[in-house]
């Protein structure tokens, strides 16, 4: 999932001719200097917020995504055993509806 939704994010801000307001983001990812790190460091987290603040994606859309992203993680046979989740067939319908519904946003 994260890599569908940081593609499409990715395309979405790709559009832009003008990159400054997702610089300006107030969420925009900085580093130690506080300078805003390179749109192609980019993780999907920052992504996300910053899709929030420009109106591309609600809050709700925003926050399911970013749980999304954390149970895409449970693919690591470690992880999964660690915390003790083993997501089943009906998960992952939910989990793909949540995918789907942040695309449908991005693409308007």
């Amino acid at each position: 999932m994260s890599k569908i939704a940081s593609s499409v994010l990715g395309a979405r801000a790709n559009q832009l001719t003008d990159k400054s307001t997702l610089m300006a983001a107030p969420s925009a990812p900085k580093d130690s200097k506080n300078k805003v790190i390179p749109l192609g460091d980019w993780m999907l987290k920052s992504y996300l917020m910053v899709g929030h603040d420009l109106g591309w994606i609600t809050r709700s859309q925003r926050d399911l995504a970013a749980v999304l992203g954390e149970y895409r993680n449970y693919v690591h046979p470690e992880k999964e055993r660690r915390h003790g989740v083993t997501p089943g067939q009906e998960d992952s319908a939910i989990l793909w509806g949540v995918a789907k519904n942040l695309v449908r946003q991005l693409l308007t």
